[in-house]
C-alpha cells in the first residue's frame, strides 16, 4: 500500500519536472526572440539614421563615409532578417522590410 502511494507520487513529481522544464525552455525560446526583434529594430533604425545623414553630408569624405556606413547597416539588417526567417519569427513586431538582393533595386519598406 505504501509503495502504490509512494509510486503516485514519484510518478506526479516526474510530470510536474517535465512541465517545469517545458515552460523553462518556452521562455528561453521567448527571450531569445525578444533580442532578435530589439536588434533587427536596433539594425533597421541605424539604417535609416545612415541614409539620413547621407541626405545632408556635403563634403565628399563625408558622402564616401555614409555610402560605407548605409553598406554596413544595409548587411546588418539582412543579418537579422536570415535569422529571423531561420527561427521562422512572426509577429506585429517584425519590422516590415524586403530583403536586400545583390544585385537590382534596393528598398526597405521604412
Amino acid at each position: 500500500m505504501l509503495q502504490l502511494v509512494l509510486d503516485k507520487a514519484m510518478e506526479k513529481r516526474n510530470r510536474l519536472t517535465e512541465c517545469w522544464y517545458k515552460l523553462e525552455r518556452k521562455r528561453e525560446a521567448r527571450a531569445q526572440q525578444s533580442g532578435l526583434i530589439q536588434e533587427l529594430d536596433r539594425a533597421k533604425q541605424d539604417l535609416c539614421n545612415a541614409r539620413s545623414n547621407f541626405n545632408f553630408a556635403t563634403d565628399p569624405a563625408l558622402v564616401e563615409y555614409f555610402i560605407y556606413e548605409m553598406k554596413a547597416a544595409e548587411t546588418k539588417l539582412n543579418y537579422f532578417l536570415c535569422r529571423a526567417k531561420q527561427e521562422q519569427l512572426q509577429g506585429p513586431n517584425i519590422p516590415s522590410v524586403r530583403i536586400y538582393e545583390r544585385y537590382g533595386e534596393r528598398s526597405l519598406g521604412l
